[in-house]
């Protein structure tokens, strides 16, 4: 059975980017575009790794990886957080998580593809 990964991000084009990334390696995407969303999903398809932007409408990255690691299902999935931020608020909440890892927009693909490797 084929690894999968969700993805969390209101970005259509960065999902699209992850998703032919990890399909290259044989590896499932599946998406939402908030932690709402996304909570759904995860209660209706188990998934190796969870990708999540910071930033989104309805509910943002860092209430989506609090909701994630409070539930005895879902708290050992892998799980990185994806930003383009610079704000160092954010940058140090999301640091302040040690059981998550930081991926930057600007090295997605460097990134990815070292996920990718890892989940085979």
């Amino acid at each position: 059975m084929a690894k999968q990964v969700l993805v969390v991000d209101d970005d259509h084009l960065c999902v699209n980017l992850i998703r032919d990334v990890f399909s290259k390696h044989g590896i499932e995407v599946v998406s939402a575009g908030n932690g709402v969303k996304a909570l759904e999903i995860l209660e209706a398809n188990p998934v190796d790794l969870i990708i999540s932007d910071v930033e989104m409408p309805v509910m943002d990255g860092l209430a989506f990886h609090s909701e994630v690691k409070e539930s005895d299902r879902f708290k050992k999935i892998p799980f990185a957080f994806l930003t383009g931020t610079t704000d160092p608020t954010v940058l140090k909440a999301i640091q302040e998580r040690s059981d998550a890892r930081l991926l930057y927009k600007s090295n997605l693909v460097t990134d990815l593809l070292n996920l990718a490797t890892g989940l085979k």
